[in-house]
Formats: structure tokens, sequence, C-alpha cells
């Protein structure tokens, strides 16, 4: 496994979006967050009705769902685009 460029923390900024760190799924898992366009990457923290698997070693359903809790305190308006599945909004997961 090659080294990592750069070290993405919770608040680092790439362009304009916000790491989030999410763990649960896995215990580095995160979004990107941009504000200003209402728009959150999930991966596979939160799909359309549902959420990451939580069976893996290292998973933990304890942290996701406080992860996916954090997440449902933003805006209901934001879109949320997760690692597979279509679209969705804050709001509509809640």
């Amino acid at each position: 496994m090659p080294e990592a460029d750069i070290l993405l923390e919770e608040g680092s900024q790439i362009g304009a979006f916000t790491v989030l760190h999410l763990p649960g799924h896995t215990q580095g898992s995160a979004a990107f967050w941009d504000k200003e366009a209402g728009a959150l990457f999930t991966g596979d923290t939160l799909f359309k009705n549902g959420y990451g698997r939580t069976d893996l070693p290292g998973s933990s359903k304890e942290s996701l769902i406080k992860s996916i809790d954090r997440l449902f305190k933003m805006d209901p308006d934001t879109a949320v685009f997760p690692g597979h599945d279509g679209t969705t909004t804050i709001g509509l997961e809640c």
C-alpha cells in the first residue's frame, strides 16, 4: 500500500469541501461537505433509505449511529450523494 500524500483530518479543506470524520462503517470513514452548495458526499455512511454495514473488521454500529445522528443535525435540504444507489437529502433520511 503506498503512503498517503496528505492526511485528511476533521475540518480539513479540499477545495470547497470540508472533511467530516464519520467513523462506523470503517474507522476512517469520512464525508465531504460543500456547505455553500448544500452537497454532502457520504460514501458508505448514509444511503437513500439506509446506512453502511457494521459487520466488517473495525466497524462499529454505535459509532455509525453517532455519525448519522451528527448528519441529521445538518440542514434538511442538504443533498446527499452516497457511495451507492440514488441521491437523497438529509431531511428525507431523518
